[in-house]
């Protein structure tokens, strides 16, 4: 701490050793008054000494000047940045299947098999064009729109009870993918893509018999109030989204001076009911691209576990700066089916 007697102020230019920019008594030697970070917006205007101005810098108030502060020109010209480098990763703890693989009724041990897409199979980056994330093939779309709806079921329709819902018919939804009717809440974090504006789907309810409707299965899928209204006009599309991908709040967003990568591993039971560390797939310490490869291994219904790791590389063909894009990876799911 500074020394100085009871009425004495570092930041004063007199009675504290002379003016600013000269040695001063009541302000410490090097290394007395220890180190001090101001986290601020802009150092020029947001540092202000007590009872003083902006021309009183406090870089004027300790000797030697204070790390990135210019006694001559009274300014910082330079800031400290926060630390962080070009590749930077996470990787999530093993994930219990729960013996999906078991029928049943029995003990019998049948196959199963993991969904997931968005990323390249080969090199498990996320696929993006111009900076946005690419969108997969939608698994529903409507034949009629919300403007035009079927004239006998009525669908599809704004849910009336509420304008953030909106009312499908389940019969729209494509070929294979019963395992979202199965398991309606699969849906959740999936797109609502209507005019091609797409919206986040916060949660979906499926009925088999709707009166309103003709008798239709209908799908309800709800966004949350925070996102934009649904168009009241246009085909309604589902489109699948397996992971989260934002950059500075945008959805969808990956610069190109970013990718970001997604692997697997997945593993068996060991004798203690854990994860066996000796057994892991594709091999111990390696990891796929394509979780899908676990669904044709030879002893898939021996898997009990997987996990998978996410890699930021933010400086593809780009130097790094304060200003660098950082994208986050919002959530991550992978569905099975079994």
């Amino acid at each position: 701490d500074a020394i100085h007697n009871g009425t004495t102020n570092p930041f004063s230019v007199d009675g504290c050793g002379g003016g600013q920019n000269v040695p001063k008594d009541c302000a410490g030697g090097d290394g007395g008054p220890g180190i001090l970070q101001f986290h601020v917006s802009d150092l020029d205007t947001d540092i202000i000494p007590p009872g003083g101005t902006l021309t009183q810098n406090i870089g004027g108030a300790v000797m030697p000047p204070p790390l990135g502060y210019n006694p001559v020109t009274g300014q910082w010209d330079h800031q400290m940045l926060p630390e962080f480098g070009r590749i930077s990763g996470s990787q999530s703890n093993w994930v219990p299947l729960g013996g999906v693989a078991v029928e049943g009724g029995t003990s019998t041990l049948d196959t199963f098999d993991f969904i997931f897409g968005g990323t390249d199979p080969v090199t498990g980056e996320v696929n993006s064009t111009n900076g946005v994330v690419d969108a997969l093939a939608p698994i529903l779309t409507s034949v009629d729109s919300i403007e035009s709806p079927d004239p006998t079921t009525g669908l599809p329709k704004i849910d009336p009870e509420n304008s953030r819902a909106i009312i499908i018919d389940a019969a729209d939804l494509g070929a294979g993918n019963d395992i979202f009717l199965s398991n309606i809440t699969l849906l959740e974090r999936f797109v609502l893509s209507v005019s091609g504006q797409g919206i986040p789907i916060s949660s979906a309810s499926y009925q088999s018999i709707d009166p309103d409707s003709a008798g239709a299965a209908t799908i309800r899928l709800q966004v949350s109030n925070d996102s934009p209204t649904i168009p009241l006009a246009g085909v309604v599309t589902v489109i699948p989204r397996y992971f989260g991908i934002s950059t500075n709040g945008v959805m969808d967003s990956l610069p190109a001076s970013s990718k970001v990568t997604v692997e697997f591993q997945a593993t068996e039971l060991s004798s203690l009911g854990g994860p066996d560390e000796s057994a892991i797939k594709p091999a111990p310490g390696i990891w796929t691209s394509d979780i899908t490869t676990f669904n044709n291994d030879g002893n898939n219904p021996q898997i009990q576990f997987f996990r998978f790791r996410v890699r930021f590389d933010i400086g593809v063909n780009s130097e790094l700066s304060a200003n660098t894009p950082r994208p986050k990876l919002d959530f991550l799911t992978v569905p099975f089916v079994f």
